[in-house]
């Protein structure tokens, strides 16, 4: 119990620091509960894992969390809002759009444009944003992403590609504004 106690220590803010960004933007709510799900789920399965395979723990570890994830957004389908809806009926939700007013400070600047490129994360294709999250915030090789997406090199290499291009599309209004 204590060897397992050193795992969840290592690994929890990684992982809930990669649920947050593929479920997070859309489901915040859930992050600490689907952690602590994952963590159970290893408990559980630590048997199974055979370190001798040639596979890190590692990568073990983040397939399930990415397996967790995709199983969560299947299972929450994301409700659409219609903006015409809001704008037309005043019974209609209203959405809060972000203040795009600059702001005095360094510090709220930066804050601000890493929310700006959360909020795009989270906006990415579910494959490119796994891709992304795993190699540009966890510092997996692609041959690791590879692995836990049981996708080739290739194709990992593509959708982190196209997940940056989307960004820097995303991204590009707000940044020439600044």
């Amino acid at each position: 119990m204590a060897a397992f106690a050193e795992i969840v220590r290592f690994y929890q803010s990684p992982v809930l620091s990669t649920i947050y960004r593929l479920v997070g933007g859309h489901f915040p709510e859930d992050v600490e509960d689907l952690g602590q799900d994952l963590f159970m789920k290893i408990y559980r399965s630590l048997d199974r894992f055979d370190g001798e395979r040639g596979v890190k723990f590692s990568t073990w570890l983040f397939t399930s969390v990415k397996n967790l994830c995709y199983d969560h957004l299947r299972k929450k389908r994301l409700p659409l809002e219609s903006i015409d809806a809001c704008r037309d009926d005043d019974r209609a939700p209203r959405r809060q759009l972000p203040d795009d007013a600059p702001e005095p400070g360094t510090e709220v600047l930066f804050r601000e444009l890493g929310d700006r490129i959360g909020h795009s994360v989270a906006r990415l294709p579910v494959e490119q944003r796994t891709a992304f999250v795993l190699r540009e915030y966890q510092s997996f090789s692609y041959d690791e992403i590879a692995r836990m997406t049981d996708s080739s090199v290739g194709t990992v290499k593509s959708r982190v590609f196209r997940a940056k291009e989307n960004l820097r599309s995303m991204l590009t209004d707000y940044l020439q504004a600044r």
